[in-house]
């Protein structure tokens, strides 16, 4: 059996196999707009931190921008300058993207008044990093020009735009909250200099009825949409729309409508051109809605990425699971419903999975245990194990980051201990021997606040906020460390 050596993890101490950092100044000019990290694909690629420097004039604010690389060394910074309509509205930026060498940012435009605060714009402007230049700008919304001024008209045209990475080829945009009856391109794809590549045009639903589309995987070939059919309160059915990444055009719009269970989605991946989903199943709802409600087990499907086609379909009810304590319906005796909050395939195909339980309240809900399930690749339960931990208002369960080497993977929570005071938990993974083990430690002084968050494969980032930082000193540090995990 493979030995797990002792994580020697220390956040404030000096004990640090290797660090790099990143210091945001307090007296950086501008105000801080965004600090977010840029992935390519499942890799990390870089950070991004986004300023508002100044206002020009009533209709030009300017902005700064500095690109870190995975280690957080400075690859890039420059500045732009982005318009609005007048001096009653506000810009912000809303999400930063990158793809193969380019980066998009996103911003919306507010207007902002004592009886109002509504977006009127959405905008974008595309970095070229090899050689640190805008290389398209411009506003999604075609029927709204850059420079139109005509905020009556605006109002009746609000709307969301959310971006995505799409191949090598470009950025992917879906319009979210969308006219069912007037727009038709429900999503399109531009590239790297601002150009349509394509847009797709929705499915319209028979009178009386309409379709809900919310994007749900993508990868190198293909992009799908859960596209959900609904008359009124009452959903009809469900289907996957499955487009081409190049063109936009459909592959397959798949039947998912179970007649038996009502359905929720909580996990899918695409791997080798199949399509993985896992989710819960419940008694069948009239209105065949549910959000959290005592459920029946697990499901898990697969589908044909090229054909649609659903190539298997299994159910896992609670009464199969290695747990004594759990109920049919997904209760946990004395502690509430099963909230799955993770779900993870591991390289042989099983699956590891971190679930919550919990009871619904008037204002909040109250989490209670925190349990691993360990499931095999043909869907049988294989193990359950549970953390004592304390109740909370919050879910505890945070993120998870791979080990160097494909060793495992490490699962973070937060849960407060012996003296009421807040630890971060590390669950420790062994892809190998399936082992698990549990190391804590302790995260905020009085003079900052500690943030854990992904960083590159083997390594953590640590977000450092100082409580009353010196003039000349940090805000703000950013630093990565290492996951002291070996496998022997």
């Amino acid at each position: 059996m493979k030995k797990i050596i002792t994580f020697l993890f220390l956040v404030v101490a000096t004990q640090i196999s290797f660090s790099q950092s990143y210091k945001i100044l307090n007296t950086a000019a501008g105000k801080l707009e965004n600090f977010v990290t840029l992935t390519d694909g499942d890799e990390l690629y870089g950070y991004a931190e986004l300023r508002q420097l100044d206002e020009l004039s009533p209709t030009e604010v300017k902005f700064k921008y500095i690109i870190l690389d995975k280690n957080m060394n400075t690859i890039n910074s420059g500045e732009f300058v982005e318009t609005k309509v007048k001096k009653k509205c506000v810009i912000e930026n809303y999400q930063i993207v990158y793809n193969n060498g380019h980066i998009l940012f996103n911003f919306i435009e507010n207007f902002v008044s004592e009886q109002l605060f509504i977006n009127i714009k959405f905008k974008y402007k595309i970095l070229g990093l090899a050689a640190n230049k805008i290389t398209a700008s411009g506003t999604y919304d075609k029927s709204i020009k850059p420079d139109d001024n005509n905020i009556p008209k605006m109002f009746k045209n609000v709307k969301y735009y959310a971006a995505a990475a799409l191949s090598n080829s470009g950025f992917f945009v879906q319009l979210v909250n969308f006219d069912k009856k007037k727009d038709e391109s429900a999503c399109f794809a531009i590239d790297f200099n601002g150009e349509q590549l394509w847009a797709s045009n929705v499915k319209q639903a028979e009178e009386k009825h309409e379709y809900e589309y919310q994007f749900f995987e993508m990868d190198e070939n293909t992009l799908s949409f859960i596209a959900t059919k609904s008359r009124g309160s009452k959903k009809v059915s469900d289907h996957l729309l499955i487009l081409d990444t190049k063109t936009g055009k459909e592959i397959s719009f798949t039947n998912l409508y179970n007649d038996t269970y009502t359905l929720l989605f909580s996990f899918s991946k695409i791997n080798d051109e199949k399509l993985t989903i896992i989710g819960r199943y419940f008694e069948k709802e009239k209105r065949d809605r549910v959000e959290y409600d005592e459920s029946l087990g697990l499901y898990k499907r697969e589908i044909d990425m090229k054909s649609g086609k659903i190539i298997s379909e299994i159910f896992l009810p609670y009464s199969k699971f290695n747990f004594k304590d759990i109920s049919e319906n997904g209760k946990v005796k004395g502690e509430g419903i099963l909230d799955f909050r993770k779900i993870d395939q591991n390289p042989d195909g099983s699956f590891f999975m971190i679930a919550e339980t919990f009871r619904a309240k008037s204002k909040h809900n109250l989490y209670f245990e925190l349990y691993v399930f360990q499931i095999d690749k043909d869907f049988n339960s294989i193990s359950t194990k549970s953390f004592d931990t304390e109740k909370s208002f919050k879910s505890k369960y945070r993120f998870s980051q791979e080990l160097l080497g494909n060793a495992g993977k490490v699962y973070f929570f937060y849960d407060k201990n012996e003296d009421k005071k807040l630890e971060l938990n590390l669950i420790d993974f062994n892809f190998s021997s399936k082992e698990i083990t549990l190391s804590k430690m302790n995260l905020n002084t009085t003079e900052s606040k500690i943030t854990v968050f992904p960083a590159k494969t083997g390594y953590v980032a640590i977000k450092e906020e100082f409580t009353n930082p010196k003039k000349g000193e940090s805000q703000i540090e950013i630093r990565l460390e290492k996951l002291n995990y070996e496998r022997q």
